[in-house]
């Protein structure tokens, strides 16, 4: 028994310890498997880095499924002992094992139990989610917190509130100072709504946080620091507006006969002493006036001090002014009120607007008297005009100044006190405003003169009005011409004939100039009444044009038709102004035009019509077609037609009036390509398309081969089409010129960018009007940071109320002067490219980052390079002095076709002879002079010679001075005045950098050289040429094989 009762202890005993020993095994792999499972947590998937979406689908679709079957599968595998004992599977297959699995315990139709692997995964990711989310309230925090603080560096209003518009503005520099970062990363604000609304704080911090929703923080904090920098510039705005109302106090007070314009030079000089009397701490982030004045001279030279050196003694500019200062006019007796006058002024009080005539008449007469010798504003002259000539619509100029040379308005004596006063305090505005007071000075023969002035030009505008008026009404069908024998007999009845000797006085001096004396092209309309003008006096003649308009008033047949049609000739040539240099837009509008009188007019004809433009290959003339209506457009454009053809098109331009056939057919004279045409009959007029200086351009047909009525066309209609045509003629050349403008400014801005070390980038913009009082800017072209200039397809239109920021570019639209002006923390140059009339045409920007001013001598490259184009422009414009002058390059022997491509090239050639001029025996003396010059002054005369002895310079034959010194002679000054760099060869530009120093201008002279100096600019300017001149090639080749 007890024996018994020992073995029953014994197998108890041994039954405890196995459990034991099974429990602290299980708890061993239970802590095993708790560390292998917290280790997977951590670490799934890690190699691969899955996205966010992929990772949370994974957990939540598929894991939680095959995890478990894995496990399971496992489990299996040790339960056959296949784990630890390697034998083979025998029937057994793990795959259809966990497929059989993952089928029986599909999550979509059964309910599955989740393994510990699966939960510590989802506790982990749990954890990740609270982690996160943790993160993401945070940095809303912090972004609400920033935005609220920024809220307070605006300069809120009264009413602590930030306009819509204002900040709009702002946000749309993001895209442009940040494209990269921006896209895709940050959603605008659209706003659909008024864009004057007023935000409070939370308005302002929702809507930012809206767009930043989705914005990284790196990005986050790229949006803080521009709308910190906006906001700075915003209160900067808000100072200089309490300056611009003293400037403008400043201006009315010295304009004391309220003629609304000052003595352009006296305020340059002025302007010109206060700019000398700052410190240099002031004057180094500002530009010199002198150096604004050198940019109007646009025919003068700038000084050598500008041009190639640093700037002149600031001591010469208060002495100009000095100089300028006239003699002190004696005392008057005018009591206190004349007393209170600074010393040499007349009394800043006006006289009434009434009396200004009669004044002006009595000053003048008191100036003509002290000062027989003064000069004194004359009536205009009779103009010689083209007998085409008609001026493109304008925008309502009335808020804008044209440039002057003599005289300044009150927006631009503001602006040009702004570029010398920008950023300064109250303290500096009421000191330049003492000083200015003090030294502009205003004579009585000044007074006079203005007065004069101001009264001459108000009736010459009344008169030009007046005159354009009279022939509008008489142009009832638009063709841009009247008939003589209707002008005439209305002067002749005038008053019974008190102006029969004017008006063949007139007639014969415009019979002197080629006219054909049966028709009054505009040109010649406006140039008989100067003619009478100047021998019947300003009043005869206004009275003449109220009684002309009077009776052709009264004579209008159908005014409701004129009105129209004259609408529709204004639409085709407002539509080259907003065109953005492309000639689509014009040609939609011819054919519109024409559509639309055929509906209204022409007895709903169907019209079918065709524009094709004049050109020459080997020596033979061809028309070829641009554009047609639609129902031509499959057979006619891009068609050749020959002149051998015999077509009555080419009688038509011959001849230069129209040619009508009333019973056109194809192949009689009339080619057509239509297959729909070549059955049928109808009417055909071919209309000569002519430029303003008598150019046949090309031809618009027109005919109804189409219209089964068989109609004819009526003598008003083919009147509408001339004028169609002349529309057309002077859209066609806007747009011609402009695209020769932006060609020639690839070479421009190349240069600038290319040649001014601290130019960051520069934007060209062409001016468009946008309503009837304003305008806006179109960005055509701009550089990148290595000199090349791309151009938009799409050119991306600027506005003043939606770039508040801006505001330096609508200035410069709005003065025609120069600017300097910030935006986004940035400084920027604008300067102005000007019409033949003054106003300003196009804008270009010069961005130089965060430096405040450039060096004297790059300001003055930029301004010369701009002054050239502003010629260039204007010579491109004057087309018939284009067949008088001697060509320079030898691109322009060669094809001529292109000469107006290279009239920019043309003009640097001369500027690159002048300074092979400045190359003298004396400069000769100066480079031989040297023993030992500097390394640059060594490399620049190296360079040079290796345009001449390229082989000798590689093989280093040149290497040392004394070698280059020897070859300084006449014979090598000789070769660089005759050098043409566009001839021949061109010279390997890439190459001749190699030698050439990468400095900027005004470099070299710093080294104390004035020749190399000289040198270092000449080589620069050939560089240019020969890039351009490859463009110019190219394009002809290109033209040429288009032609064939």
């Amino acid at each position: 028994m007890p024996q018994l009762q020992r073995r029953q202890e014994l197998t108890h005993r041994i039954e405890e310890v196995k459990v034991e020993k099974r429990h602290i095994q299980r708890a061993a792999q239970e802590m095993a498997r708790r560390i292998v499972l917290d280790s997977l947590v951590k670490d799934w998937l890690k190699a691969s880095n899955p996205g966010v979406d992929v990772r949370a689908y994974l957990i939540e679709k598929l894991f939680p499924s095959l995890v478990l079957g894995c496990e399971k599968l496992l489990l299996e595998a040790e339960d056959r002992g296949l784990v630890s004992s390697g034998s083979s599977l025998g029937d057994f297959n793990p795959i259809n094992y966990l497929a059989q699995f993952l089928m029986r315990h599909n999550p979509r139709f059964s309910g599955s139990e989740q393994s510990s692997y699966v939960r510590a995964i989802a506790n982990n990711k749990l954890d990740e989610r609270n982690r996160q989310e943790t993160l993401r309230r945070l940095e809303h925090d912090r972004r609400q917190k920033a935005f609220q603080q920024q809220f307070n560096e605006w300069s809120i209003m009264q009413s602590g509130r930030v306009s819509l518009q204002l900040l709009l503005s702002a946000l749309s520099g993001l895209e442009q100072r940040f494209p990269a970062e921006m896209q895709g990363r940050v959603r605008m604000p659209r706003v659909a709504g008024d864009q004057e609304t007023l935000m409070d704080e939370g308005d302002y911090v929702r809507t930012l946080l809206d767009m930043c929703s989705e914005a990284p923080s790196d990005v986050f904090d790229l949006v803080v620091q521009h709308l910190s920098v906006c906001a700075e510039q915003h209160r900067q705005n808000e100072s200089s507006t309490q300056r611009h109302k003293l400037l403008s106090e400043l201006f009315h007070m010295c304009d004391a006969g309220r003629t609304g314009a000052l003595h352009r030079k006296r305020v340059m000089d002025t302007l010109a002493s206060f700019f000398a009397s700052m410190d240099d701490d002031e004057r180094q982030s500002r530009v010199d006036p002198a150096l604004w004045s050198a940019f109007n001279e646009e025919h003068d030279e700038l000084s050598e001090e500008a041009a190639d050196g640093e700037a002149p003694a600031e001591e010469s500019a208060s002495e100009s002014v000095a100089e300028e200062a006239p003699a002190e006019p004696a005392p008057s007796a005018e009591g206190a009120e004349a007393d209170s006058q600074p010393d040499g002024q007349i009394p800043l009080e006006a006289p009434n607007e009434d009396d200004a005539d009669d004044e002006a008449e009595q000053h003048a007469s008191r100036a003509n008297s002290a000062s027989p010798t003064a000069a004194q504003p004359k009536r205009s002259e009779p103009v010689e005009r083209s007998r085409s000539m008609a001026p493109l619509l304008r925008p309502d100029t009335s808020s804008t100044s044209s440039f002057d040379p003599d005289v300044v308005t009150e927006k631009q004596f503001v602006r040009l006190c702004e570029n010398v006063l920008v950023g300064v305090d109250s303290a500096t505005v009421q000191r330049f405003r003492q000083l200015f007071s003090r030294q502009y000075m205003e004579t009585e023969q000044d007074r006079a003169s203005r007065l004069l002035r101001h009264k001459l030009n108000a009736e010459l505008s009344e008169r030009q009005r007046a005159v354009e008026r009279l022939f509008y009404l008489m142009d009832a069908d638009g063709q841009n011409w009247i008939e003589w024998t209707a002008l005439a007999s209305g002067l002749r009845a005038y008053r019974e004939g008190v102006l029969k000797d004017a008006v063949a006085v007139a007639q014969e001096r415009l019979s002197s100039r080629g006219w054909p004396g049966h028709r009054l092209h505009r040109g010649d309309f406006h140039a008989l009444f100067d003619v009478l003008t100047a021998s019947s006096g300003v009043d005869r003649v206004l009275d003449v044009l109220n009684y002309l308009s009077e009776v052709a008033e009264r004579q209008r047949a159908d005014k409701l038709r004129a009105e129209q049609r004259r609408r529709w000739l204004s639409g085709i040539e407002h539509s080259a102004l907003v065109a953005a240099a492309s000639l689509e837009p014009v040609l939609q509008a011819v054919f519109q035009a024409l559509l639309r009188d055929a509906d209204l007019h022409g007895e709903s004809k169907r019209l079918s019509a065709s524009i094709a433009d004049l050109r020459r290959s080997e020596e033979k003339d061809f028309l070829r077609f641009l554009a047609c209506t639609p129902d031509d457009a499959d057979t006619v454009i891009g068609r050749h037609l020959q002149r051998a053809s015999g077509d009555v098109r080419f009688q038509a331009m011959d001849k230069g009036r129209p040619q009508h056939v009333a019973r056109a057919r194809a192949g009689r004279g009339v080619e057509m390509w239509n297959p729909d045409k070549q059955e049928h009959e109808g009417a055909f007029v071919a209309i000569p398309i002519v430029d303003g200086q008598e150019k046949v351009l090309g031809v618009l047909s027109v005919d109804t081969l189409l219209d089964p009525r068989r109609t004819v066309f009526t003598q008003h209609e083919i009147h509408f089409y001339e004028g169609v045509a002349t529309s057309f003629a002077h859209a066609h050349q806007h747009v011609h010129v402009r695209r020769q403008l932006l060609r020639m400014a690839e070479s421009a801005l190349s240069w600038i960018q290319q040649n001014v070390s601290k130019v960051l980038s520069i934007h060209l913009y062409l001016v468009e009007p946008d309503t009837a009082l304003e305008s806006c800017l179109r960005l055509m072209q701009q550089t990148d940071p290595l000199g090349n200039v791309h151009s938009h397809v799409s050119p991306p239109r600027l506005v003043r109320k939606e770039n508040l920021f801006r505001q330096y570019l609508f200035d410069v639209l709005a003065t025609s002067e120069p600017v300097v002006g910030d935006a986004y923390g940035e400084r920027h140059l604008a300067f102005p490219l000007r019409d033949e009339q003054g106003q300003c045409m196009s804008v270009v920007d010069v961005s130089i980052g965060e430096h405040r001013a450039l060096a004297h001598a790059d300001h003055a490259q930029i301004q010369k390079m701009l002054r050239l184009m502003q010629m260039a422009h204007r010579e491109m414009s004057e087309l018939t002095s284009a067949s008088k002058r001697r060509p320079l390059l030898d691109v322009e022997r060669r094809h001529e076709e292109s000469q107006p491509e290279v009239v920019f090239d043309r003009l640097v050639l001369t500027e690159l002879h002048r300074y092979g001029e400045r190359l003298s025996a004396d400069a000769i003396a100066e480079l031989r002079s040297y023993q030992e010059p500097s390394k640059m002054i060594h490399e620049v005369v190296r360079a040079t010679l290796w345009v001449f002895r390229r082989d000798e310079v590689e093989s280093g034959v040149f290497d040392t001075w004394n070698s280059c010194r020897n070859v300084v002679n006449s014979e090598l000054m000789d070769a660089i005045r005759a050098f043409d760099p566009t001839d021949g060869q061109l010279l390997d530009t890439a190459r001749l950098q190699d030698y050439l120093p990468a400095v900027g201008h005004g470099a070299v002279f710093k080294h104390g050289s004035l020749p190399a100096e000289y040198l270092f600019k000449w080589l620069n300017i050939c560089i240019s040429l020969v890039k351009h001149t490859t463009r110019i090639r190219a394009l002809a080749l290109e033209q040429a094989s288009e032609a064939q």
